[in-house]
């Protein structure tokens, strides 16, 4: 990120064209540019903090592996939907295979019938097979 502010004779100071400028919002620009941060990574920062922030474990595009009747079957996400409430947090996954049939998956069911990659699919459904063999 270019900055615009910088220190000089124990002050914040900006400069526009020919003239220089300081005070309490250059001071304020000056600290928000201390953060390094873009506009879009700051708010991010205050959603974090506020315990605001949600990540979420793919996106539209992302590939999924379905673990479903001995085999491992690719998905594509076409859609995430997610219901925030006080007492609620639900985040349903829509993907859709090579027939265009679309499943839909909670976020609980990723890492259990659901994976993010096709080795860890593929590792579940082995483990699976070994319990079955038992």
């Amino acid at each position: 990120m270019e900055r615009y502010t910088y220190f000089d004779g124990g002050k914040w100071r900006l400069k526009i064209g020919d003239t220089e400028y300081s005070g309490d919002w250059v001071e304020r620009l000056a600290a928000y540019e201390e953060t390094g941060l873009e506009p879009e990574e700051l708010a991010q920062a205050q959603a974090k903090k506020k315990g605001r922030l949600v990540v979420l474990p793919c996106d539209v595009g992302d590939k999924l592996y379905d673990v479903t009747l001995g085999e491992v079957r690719e998905k594509i996400v076409i859609s995430l939907s997610m219901l925030l409430s006080k007492s609620v947090n639900h985040l349903v996954i829509h993907a859709e295979n090579f027939r265009n049939a679309v499943t839909s998956y909670e976020l609980q069911d990723i890492g259990k019938t659901v994976f993010l990659t096709r080795e860890a699919a593929e590792a579940a459904l082995k483990e699976r097979e070994a319990e079955h063999d038992r």
